[in-house]
């Protein structure tokens, strides 16, 4: 952690003709790719990371009450345990 890891796209501007836009346009780009990628079937035979399927989980619990045991918990070390709730 204590090295310098600052990068510049010097070399890609100079060297490819990068040319950055603006990140409202990127952002719009990727999301109607991403899109495209799911509406072309892309992720249908996509296994689900495990952590999405812990984080369905909770969130499902969460619904349902059953985290309330961790309400006291959190007041005792005065921070959340669970993100999201």
């Amino acid at each position: 952690m204590g090295q310098d890891w600052r990068f510049t796209s010097d070399k890609a501007r100079r060297e490819l003709g990068y040319r950055p836009r603006p990140l409202a346009q990127t952002v719009t780009a990727t999301v109607e790719w991403y899109l495209e990628l799911i509406e072309d079937g892309a992720f249908d035979d996509a296994q689900r990371p495990p952590l999405s399927v812990a984080a369905q989980g909770l969130g499902a619990a969460g619904r349902l009450g059953l985290l309330w045991p961790l309400r006291p918990a959190e007041k005792l070390l005065r921070r959340r345990l669970l993100a999201g709730r």
